[in-house]
């Protein structure tokens, strides 16, 4: 219970917590907090051991990490998480919550990571991906210390910096919200009008935040949801800041609809459960042709502009996305996609090409598995936003010239037919083709693992700074550490067999 919902140590010692263990169980010895911190520790000991030994046997994993600072103790923390494939399915792991005390440097950083795969059995040629933000020291870390090929880009934090340059960027819509913010504020700090907001409707109104764009999304919707009620409530307040004009109300309605695809997208991609490194080329096209069918449904020149600067970001921030190694291979590998979303023909086809040396390396590999395995033998006798995809799965236009020297189970499987959009790759290639495509069953697993965003690093973080409280300031980074690790296991990896 401590662990799971991240509680104080000290939460067995508190008079509500006995009182209620006296009544359920009155026989029962509470244990004290010392005794508390003691278990955690073993437990930490025991089950971490147990994760160690299952990532030294695991050959591909991703990391995603991010760096934090602490306000309250003005302390800085790494943490990373690792992610890879268990028991059939994705799973993911907090390796590290490490508080660092020198400068930030990618040599720095570079060494703590090292030092993190070390401890956690990790071998450096198993990682697959770094997955981390655009901050340069951390870039030039998993670059220096893993490869430049090895690193890959938060999708999510450059799609933040495209819908923030949009808003940044609009005066005409950055005045709507500024209105829409002291409106909200004036019914936030007035209680009368709180009040009356309430019984009209229970939901709250939503303030944006300068940190997150998605929250000038979710103010703008609730507001507009909220509207009717908020102006026959304003009429009784003539201090209160004016109201919004039709004309802005209506501005409003289609900035959200310009605003809404990215924000389906953020939700698509920000998953750790299924696979989302082979989604981003899709998702990119889907959103293009989403922009483009937007133009006939806008009234208002400063959401038509919004909608052709959102066009213009796009293109500037993902145009290259298609020759991106680690997203394109993993998105042909992808059973629900292949060669359905490429544009670049050129890329499509040297994306081919490296599955196509790759799968050499691996039949060669295998060749030398068997030799070595037939020796021992004879010594002894191994939503909307998705709708242009469905329009591109139904027509089945494949248009991408297959390589002379392609494989035939390759050209077979790219020949074959996509599957449903909600079925699961992971699915597909260790069950229904495993054998039919050795090979690139191999590969397959080894990208489709990758993560598409560094948000599980992120939402490590969150829960970091949820805990290191007033309240809660000394507790040192090796509890912190065991804290967020057993948080991070499943109950039944509890259970030690």
């Amino acid at each position: 219970m401590i662990s799971k919902d991240i509680l104080p140590f000290n939460t067995v010692e508190k008079e509500g917590f006995l009182y209620l263990m006296n009544i359920t169980a009155p026989l029962y010895k509470v244990p004290s907090r010392k005794t508390i911190t003691k278990l955690i520790e073993e437990k930490y000991d025991i089950l971490s051991n147990i994760i160690k030994t299952k990532l030294s046997s695991i050959d591909n994993l991703c990391l995603t990490t991010d760096v934090w600072t602490d306000v309250i103790n003005t302390k800085s923390y790494l943490g990373v998480t690792a992610h890879f494939i268990l028991n059939d399915k994705l799973t993911s792991v907090v390796i590290g919550v490490n508080e660092l005390d020198e400068r930030h440097t990618s040599d720095y950083l570079g060494q703590w990571l090292l030092r993190i795969c070390t401890e956690w059995h990790i071998g450096k040629d198993n990682v697959v991906a770094i997955v981390t933000d655009n901050a340069a020291n951390i870039v030039k870390a998993v670059s220096d210390t893993f490869g430049k090929d090895k690193h890959l880009g938060c999708f999510a934090h450059t799609l933040n910096l495209v819908a923030t340059s949009l808003l940044k960027h609009n005066n005409e819509v950055n005045a709507l919200c500024a209105k829409v913010k002291a409106l909200i504020t004036f019914l936030k700090h007035s209680v009368i009008a709180a009040d009356e907001l309430r019984k009209y409707n229970t939901k709250k109104l939503i303030q944006s935040v300068p940190t997150r764009w998605n929250s000038t999304y979710y103010m703008l919707e609730r507001f507009i949801e909220l509207s009717e009620n908020i102006t026959i409530i304003l009429l009784k307040f003539p201090k209160a800041p004016p109201m919004l004009s039709a004309l802005e109300l209506q501005l409003a309605k289609e900035v959200i609809q310009v605003l809404a695809p990215i924000e389906a997208v953020t939700k698509e991609i920000c998953g750790e459960q299924y696979v989302t490194s082979s989604k981003i080329i899709p998702l990119i096209n889907c959103l293009k042709r989403k922009v483009n069918t937007l133009k006939d449904e806008l009234t208002s020149s400063t959401a038509i502009q919004l909608l052709e600067s959102l066009s213009v970001n796009i293109n500037m921030r993902f145009g290259d996305i298609e020759n991106n190694t680690m997203l394109a291979v993993s998105t042909l590998l992808d059973p629900r996609f292949k060669r359905l979303h490429f544009n670049n023909q050129d890329a499509c086809l040297q994306t081919i090409n490296k599955i196509v040396r790759q799968m050499e390396n691996v039949n060669n590999d295998m060749f030398k598995e068997n030799n070595t395995t037939e020796n021992a033998v004879m010594d002894n006798q191994k939503n909307s936003l998705w709708s242009y995809h469905n329009e591109l799965a139904y027509m089945e236009q494949l248009n991408c010239n297959d390589t002379e020297d392609m494989p035939t189970d390759f050209k077979h499987y790219l020949n074959q037919p996509i599957i449903g959009l909600h079925e699961d790759p992971i699915h597909y290639w260790l069950y229904s083709c495993k054998t039919m495509y050795l090979s690139l069953h191999v590969i397959a697993k080894k990208y489709l693992l990758i993560v598409a965003t560094s948000v599980p690093s992120e939402r490590l973080i969150s829960k970091t700074g949820n805990i290191v409280t007033e309240k809660r300031n000394k507790l040192s980074s090796e509890h912190l550490q065991c804290m967020l690790f057993l948080n991070s296991l499943s109950m039944h990896e509890w259970k030690i067999e």
